[in-house]
């Protein structure tokens, strides 16, 4: 059965080692923390192949915020030992990344016992149909459609549910004898008080939902960041999110978020990615029982 709501003891002072990283060129991808804009086309020759076919490969797919986390992720992995691919697209929806044809490319090179880490949802909740990024996707886990003739890209388009979109993920990588690993999507820096507000349970309840149905592994990145930053405080927290931006966080942000996104796959137990650890992503991890 997924664990739901992983709750992280990651001690700050080895939460601040992050900030020593060094600048990291991702295995099979050049690392890049500056997202692209929104609905900007991923060129053609942007394949995420791995750099070595014979080694297994963790795949991340997702929004800008995967592509934030993702370059602070690889670094806590031994590139001897693991590809890390950082496959997310700024500006993407479950479904646009899909319609795009971003997961037929990550698919194309997924194989047996590789980990797919699938995190969507800041964008499903945009519009269903508009001239100009018509990316949203219908509420819930149904089987609900809508058909549309799309005014961005000038065809017909069935739009199903966010969870239908997620089990096609699941569904895929489960055909090909890899691992999927459901990650909800990552609170708003909005605060109620002297506690951040929960924000975005809907899409977390739902990417909890479809990760029972599929018995599939789910970490529920959105209670866990909320709980942290509260912990921080709202300060300290906001100097970790970019200005203005209540979605978006600076390089230390990221770092941190993936170190706690890496203790919670650790905390899984039945998900192969400890063993591929670096020596900095054993030093990350604290000393406790899973």
């Amino acid at each position: 059965m997924p664990l739901k709501g992983i709750q992280m003891k990651l001690p700050f002072q080895i939460m601040l080692s992050a900030l020593l990283l060094p600048p990291f060129t991702l295995h099979g991808q050049q690392a890049n923390t500056t997202p692209m804009r929104p609905m900007e086309p991923i060129p053609s020759n942007v394949t995420y192949a791995p750099a070595n076919s014979s080694l297994p490969t963790i795949f991340i797919v997702g929004d800008s915020t995967s592509v934030g986390w993702g370059p602070q992720f690889a670094p806590f992995f031994e590139t001897r030992k693991v590809n890390v691919v950082v496959a997310g697209a700024s500006g993407r929806s479950s479904r646009t990344y899909m319609t795009e044809g971003l997961w037929d490319r990550v698919r194309a090179h997924i194989h047996a016992h590789d980990v797919v880490l699938i995190q969507f949802g800041h964008n499903d909740s945009s519009g269903l149909n508009d001239p100009f990024r018509a990316r949203g996707t219908m509420k819930g886990i149904g089987d609900e459609t809508e058909e549309i003739d799309n005014q961005l890209t000038k065809k017909h388009e069935v739009v199903h549910s966010y969870g239908w979109y997620l089990r096609r993920y699941v569904q895929d990588t489960k055909a090909k004898g890899a691992v999927p690993v459901i990650l909800s999507l990552t609170p708003d820096n909005v605060w109620n008080g002297d506690k951040m507000a929960p924000s975005n349970v809907r899409f977390a309840g739902w990417a909890a939902d479809v990760a029972e149905q599929e018995h599939v592994n789910y970490v529920n990145i959105n209670a866990i960041l909320n709980d942290r930053y509260s912990k921080l405080g709202k300060e300290k927290t906001r100097e970790l999110f970019a200005t203005n931006d209540k979605i978006h966080l600076t390089k230390v942000g990221w770092q941190l978020n993936a170190l706690w996104i890496l203790e919670a796959l650790e905390r899984l137990g039945d998900t192969p990615v400890d063993r591929f650890l670096s020596v900095r992503g054993k030093e990350a991890l604290p000393v406790s029982p899973k």
